[in-house]
């Protein structure tokens, strides 16, 4: 699935108006705009410091990051899963999952690297 993130960089867009470098592979798309200031806010990062991957799919960590980035979630939390350890996304997993916006499978893994379904989304 392609990047979901587009209807929250559309929402976000509207609150902020501050851009970063930009980066290049975004220059002159449609989404332009919301994807600099997604990145100048904290929300999103691309794949380098210059280049976002407009087509690449998002996981489903990328997506935790997303939306506890966005909605400025913080605090330790309880909740966890048997494949997270270790991942770069562990915080955010578990800060998502705290609160319900975000579910693991019933084997009690989250697979934070698996893509994102639009139904997930």
């Amino acid at each position: 699935m392609k990047k979901v993130l587009i209807v929250m960089v559309l929402i976000i867009t509207m609150f902020s108006v501050v851009h970063a470098a930009s980066f290049e592979d975004v220059s002159g798309l449609n989404c332009e705009s919301a994807v600099e200031s997604l990145k100048s806010i904290g929300i999103i990062n691309g794949v380098d410091e210059n280049e976002f991957a407009p087509k690449k799919s998002v996981t489903r960590a990328e997506l935790s990051k997303m939306v506890v980035s966005a909605l400025n979630i913080k605090g330790a939390t309880t909740k966890t899963f048997s494949d997270i350890q270790g991942h770069w996304g562990e915080a955010f997993i578990k800060q998502a999952a705290e609160i319900g916006i975000l579910k693991g499978y019933s084997d009690g893994t989250f697979k934070p690297d698996k893509e994102v379904s639009y139904a997930e989304a």
